[in-house]
């Protein structure tokens, strides 16, 4: 029986490697729990992946990957039960729809701002940037806003036309 605990052995090694290369990368996008026990997540690779994962307690029911790999498990379903595990080793539950719009009110966008500023204002820099480089180096989304805010656009059209 393949469970949370144990389906790393289900595994091909080549494959294991891979999902778990793909989960520390933060390859894992959306992870929901869609309803009790039921999880969807698209999983970046060559393309974006939709991945579903049924559990009943720590047994694993069922998984499905759209990729096109004609094995067993794919690397997209190890890196997404990865997140699972990790999600609910964190103590993270699924939370229904109306609860969840109840609490996002609780947690506004100008909210969680204040909180980021005052977290900002006592930060230590010398922590900060080592913090910032690593959560980058884990998280996709997060190393691509660095660049896209932070690294301006080269005009290269005029580097040609100057050089010419």
């Amino acid at each position: 029986m393949i469970t949370l605990s144990n389906f790393e052995n289900y595994a091909l090694p080549q494959i294991w490697e891979r999902g778990v290369s793909y989960y520390r990368q933060g390859a894992v996008e959306n992870l929901e729990e869609d309803s009790p026990d039921e999880w969807i997540a698209t999983v970046q690779g060559t393309e974006d992946y939709m991945v579903e994962v049924s559990l009943e307690d720590d047994k694993i029911m069922d998984y499905i990957c759209d990729c096109p790999y004609e094995g067993d498990m794919c690397k997209h379903v190890v890196a997404t039960l990865l997140a699972i595990k990790e999600r609910k080793k964190t103590g993270k539950i699924f939370i229904p729809a109306e609860e969840k719009e109840s609490r996002s009110e609780a947690f506004s966008s100008e909210t969680v701002k204040t909180e980021i500023k005052e977290i900002l204002a006592v930060a230590d820099n010398k922590q900060l940037m080592p913090f910032l480089s690593d959560y980058a180096v884990h998280h996709v989304d997060f190393r691509n806003a660095l660049k896209q805010q932070f690294i301006p656009d080269r005009n290269t059209e005029s580097l040609d036309t100057e050089y010419c």
